[in-house]
């Protein structure tokens, strides 16, 4: 069954509307994809269909109201011919003509409610009471699972195999809830059970002989195959017993981890993908509503979560079994090359609070893919403010978080800046140059933040410094949202030459401070532009576009000695951080006093009402 359109009159919410999920053809798609801002009714319509599915003919209880609710759709042969021995007589002498038919939910009677098949002209063909919503037969029909918004999927510990089974007979609709988590573990570790009871039968039952791959983790095999498309890397590997409980892991090349310890992302995947794979067989055709895949997603694969859920029903013609509707904010779902025969339906809401689907279907206040994507992550920078109260700082490059958080580690044992309101971005893979760090401010100033996030840019690009601050780099940025930004200011040693990255906070003698390896960083200054050859002609630097008289930018790569330039003297500008960070001598002798007018700024901000 397929819902081709909904008709609302007087709903609460919706109003008057209408959702056509046809294309332009006419044809009934297989996804649905309810796109728009928070409190324009996503989740809303969602709940809308779960209750379409869940309905019964007993509304005494109700109070009546002047709604209207029309639902059409299509059955297919199947199902039509399951629908015409369940109303027999209504049948009896006629023959059906039509797959579509409407159900009718007439809130102004408790007994308004009509199931009616249709003529090719579209009219009433033939018309069904209320007592349909009660017929075993109908509700095997119309039902569906729903997979609602969960971010915290913590299992509790399970200490027993239970009976537990996949493919169990599903006759109405099913929600998820809390204890998606433990059902799914618990699952996973009676599966596991059950697979190795029969493998062991085979075994005993053809003595001396291997087993074949058909008959080693039958029931598990879906559950393996569908989580390979998300993490091809990471499979459940079995359940073991530790410390009188049952734990199922994966495993990751050689590394191993329990299924609590999966990533949030992780666990997204495993756990709303369990629940809609474990009476997969079942559950052919039923209606599949998913709330926000995309929660705590990383870009890339929120890319892919939908083809993800597409599979999951997709049967070995390709066709799709089930059709599914999702809500999302995620750009990289809706502007996604990989789309097929879906629908975005944008949901948008008027000043006065009225609800409505633009024409176009557009949604303008996204940003292009590639700059969100390159923005960084921002599911899990808000969920990291979420999860720990705290205001966010965020630094261009995975060196400047190192030096900041050691300068503040000194300046609180020192009494200063005692405040524990804030932490840091600790990041060491994401690309998070200038460009990156502005997309990402410009896109989270977009949604509301409950703490604050600052970004703190580097001051060595003149074209960057009016961007991410004001009054040419002497005052924050406030973008909205909690969402603030700031260039590092000009120490006092740095005023002639005032366009520096972090590494500048320390006198130039710091900065070439020599490590156990005999590597150290180098200044421009050191070398002449034109062969890159310092002043001993000992030394080549290669990037010469860094060298001359007057350059003072960092060199963390590339210089040799001119008789043996195989070795490269230079230590990186990621490796001086660590040393730094770590205390590590001789660069714990290194100052921090310059860092002070930073974290003066931070507590500015953090002051702002």
């Amino acid at each position: 069954m397929k819902i081709k359109r909904i008709d609302l009159e007087n709903h609460s919410i919706f109003g008057n509307i209408s959702f056509d999920f046809t294309n332009e053809n006419g044809e009934v798609v297989d996804t649905i994809i309810l796109a728009g801002e928070n409190g324009t009714g996503k989740t809303t319509l969602l709940n809308l269909i779960f209750d379409f599915t869940t309905t019964t003919s007993h509304y005494d209880s109700l109070p009546l109201r002047s709604e209207k609710r029309i639902f059409t759709l299509i059955f297919n042969d199947r199902e039509i011919e399951i629908l015409k021995q369940e109303f027999s007589n209504e049948f009896r002498n006629t023959e059906i003509i039509s797959q579509e038919a409407k159900v009718t939910l007439d809130f102004s009677n408790h007994y308004n409610h009509s199931l009616s098949f249709m003529n090719k002209q579209g009219e009433d063909f033939i018309r069904i009471g209320d007592h349909f919503l009660n017929k075993s037969q109908y509700k095997k029909i119309v039902k569906s699972l729903y997979s609602t918004t969960e971010i915290n999927f913590n299992p509790s510990m399970i200490h027993a195999i239970t009976a537990k089974v996949i493919d169990e007979e599903v006759n109405q609709s099913i929600k998820s809830n809390s204890g998606l988590a433990d059902d799914i573990t618990q699952l996973f570790i009676d599966i596991n059970s059950q697979d190795n009871d029969d493998l062991r039968k085979w075994v005993d039952e053809n003595p001396g002989e291997a087993p074949p791959d058909d008959v080693k983790g039958i029931r598990f095999k879906r559950f393996i195959s569908a989580f390979e498309t998300m993490f091809p890397n990471k499979k459940i590997s079995g359940v073991r017993a530790e410390d009188g409980s049952l734990k199922v892991y994966f495993k990751e090349f050689e590394r191993e981890m329990s299924i609590e310890n999966l990533s949030s992302g992780e666990k997204q995947i495993v756990f709303r993908g369990g629940f809609l794979l474990k009476d997969r067989q079942s559950t052919n055709g039923a209606l599949i509503l998913i709330d926000e895949p995309e929660i705590s997603l990383h870009p890339d694969w929120q890319k892919k979560v939908l083809s993800f859920f597409q599979q999951l029903f997709t049967n070995p013609s390709e066709e799709q079994g089930s059709q599914i509707f999702i809500s999302t904010h995620s750009p990289f779902i809706i502007h996604n090359e990989n789309r097929i025969n879906d629908k975005v339906i944008v949901m948008k809401k008027e000043n006065d609070g009225t609800i409505f689907i633009p024409p176009l279907g557009e949604f303008y206040d996204w940003s292009d893919e590639k700059i969100v994507k390159e923005a960084f992550n921002i599911n899990i920078l808000k969920e990291k403010v979420n999860t720990n109260n705290k205001h966010l700082i965020i630094t261009e490059g995975k060196t400047d978080w190192k030096h900041l958080k050691r300068a503040l580690t000194k300046f609180r044992e020192n009494g200063e800046f005692l405040q524990d309101t804030f932490l840091f971005l600790q990041f060491e893979d994401e690309e998070m140059g200038s460009a990156n760090l502005l997309s990402l401010c410009s896109s989270l100033s977009k949604v509301y933040n409950a703490s604050k996030i600052i970004a703190i840019f580097d001051r060595d690009e003149p074209k960057i410094i009016n961007k991410a601050s004001l009054e040419n780099g002497d005052t924050f940025k406030d973008w909205g949202n909690n969402v603030y930004s700031f260039t590092l200011p000009i120490p006092t040693h740095r005023q002639e030459t005032p366009l520096i990255s972090i590494e500048h906070y320390y006198t130039d003698d710091e900065i070439k401070t020599i490590d156990q390896n005999s590597r150290r960083l180098f200044i421009g200054n050191e070398f002449n532009q034109l062969l890159g050859i310092d002043a001993e002609n000992r030394l080549i630097c290669r990037s010469r576009n860094k060298c001359g008289e007057d350059s003072i930018q960092i060199i963390d790569s590339e210089v040799f000695e001119i008789d043996n330039q195989n070795h490269n003297k230079a230590l990186s500008k990621n490796q001086f951080a660590q040393y730094i960070l770590d205390n590590k001598e001789p660069y714990n002798t290194i100052g921090y006093e310059s860092f002070k007018q930073v974290f003066e700024i931070i507590y500015q901000i953090l002051a702002n009402e």
